[in-house]
């Protein structure tokens, strides 16, 4: 590479290669924050962003670089900061053409799970999970057998029950502003098979994001980091609504009969189809669908990562 170079519009020169000067490294929780400088002998007008600008041509690191440092390895720190300034020593005014000495910064920063060395929308989803801890009032145990008394009346007073499963939350940076997601899928279940969750065993809850300003590589980007919780059944039931077939009534050829024990009105167990259950008969839910309580919707056109 062969000097002077011109790296501004005004004329300035850098006449020199550039060397650097000191090396900082400050430890911390997140890894290895290392500051370098880099004497920089120039001739012209001083001209910061045509020097930043150009600082690839004269073999100078620029934003995004991966460096290998002594503590870390050329694909776990990269380039996050970059600045050029005079030296402290330059007793020269700005704008004159001459002679003089400029320090140019940069901070090596350790790549983390969220990857601020990548464009922000191009940054892998941050996903983290656990299980649940969300209880359901039933009148069947996990085995669906009846909580009843040894006459078949069910109890008042029902158990909760903890719901087998888990929750999961992605969190992802979107170009667009999502207001319309989460209008449209919030308090949702899937309405296919999703990531290999049988269709409405999973349920979208609240959507929430904001909107980020970030300058990324000297430029200043927009975008909107947004969250999608969601939580999945792993008992083979879907989110819907799923009523034992029971009441005060049965139909008895075609009338409505209210359902009387030794002269007193009395709820009985009926068989799905309106008549009385016969003692000791299995309960049956009804309808055997149950009742859909949340809208489904197709979560694949969501492009979400499978969390699992």
């Amino acid at each position: 590479m062969s000097y002077p170079m011109a790296v501004g519009s005004n004329g300035m020169y850098v006449i020199a290669e550039p060397q650097q000067i000191s090396e900082k490294s400050v430890e911390t929780n997140e890894g290895y924050f290392v500051d370098v400088n880099y004497l920089v002998n120039f001739y012209g007008p001083w001209d910061s962003v045509g020097l930043v600008d150009n600082a690839a041509s004269i073999s100078l690191p620029i934003y995004g670089d991966y460096l290998e440092t002594g503590y870390l390895g050329s694909s776990s720190s990269f380039v996050s900061n970059i600045s050029a300034d005079l030296d402290s020593g330059s007793k020269i005014s700005p704008s004159s053409t001459q002679s003089g000495l400029a320090i140019y910064a940069i901070k090596i920063t350790p790549v983390t799970a969220e990857r601020l060395d990548l464009a922000p929308t191009s940054r892998p989803a941050i996903i983290s999970g656990s299980g649940i801890e969300l209880t359901e009032v039933r009148n069947v145990d996990i085995n669906g057998n009846l909580i009843a008394n040894s006459a078949g009346d069910v109890y008042s007073d029902l158990p909760s029950f903890y719901v087998p499963g888990g929750e999961i939350s992605i969190e992802i940076n979107l170009a667009s502003n999502p207001a319309t997601t989460c209008k449209t899928y919030s308090f949702s279940v899937n309405n296919g098979t999703w990531n290999g969750v049988a269709a409405g065993q999973g349920v979208m809850g609240k959507i929430t994001f904001r909107e980020v300003i970030e300058i990324w590589a000297g430029s200043q980007i927009t975008y909107y980091k947004t969250n999608f919780p969601m939580r999945f059944r792993s008992d083979g039931n879907s989110w819907q609504f799923l009523p034992i077939d029971y009441g005060w009534n049965y139909v008895k050829s075609g009338a409505h009969v209210p359902n009387v024990v030794n002269g007193v009105a009395s709820p009985a167990l009926l068989d799905g189809s309106g008549g009385l259950l016969a003692y000791g008969g299995t309960p049956v839910v009804y309808p055997t669908d149950g009742y859909e309580t949340l809208v489904p919707q197709d979560w694949s056109s969501l492009s979400l990562p499978n969390p699992f």
